[in-house]
């Protein structure tokens, strides 16, 4: 996946495109970002409905790379990948 810049993350935040996405794309887009290009918030709760379970801030940085594997898998089976 295409890294955003700086000022790409930015203006992807700004402009509200991820306001049309569902939440496993919305997760599948963010998790696999270097830069946070949405709000911590709106990625956070997607995170969660797409897992289906309760995700703990702190869980983002010590269990990333399972979340990771995670979503990637139910996005490549939604057919997003």
């Amino acid at each position: 996946m295409k890294q955003l810049s700086e000022q790409e993350a930015i203006e992807f935040a700004e402009n509200g495109k991820w306001k049309n996405m569902s939440d496993l794309e919305l997760a599948y887009f963010q998790i696999n970002q270097v830069r946070l290009a949405v709000p911590f918030d709106e990625f956070h709760q997607a995170v969660k409905s797409v897992l289906g379970h309760p995700v703990f801030t702190h869980q983002f940085v010590t269990f990333h790379d399972e979340m990771l594997a995670e979503i990637n898998q139910k996005a490549e089976a939604a057919g997003l990948k």
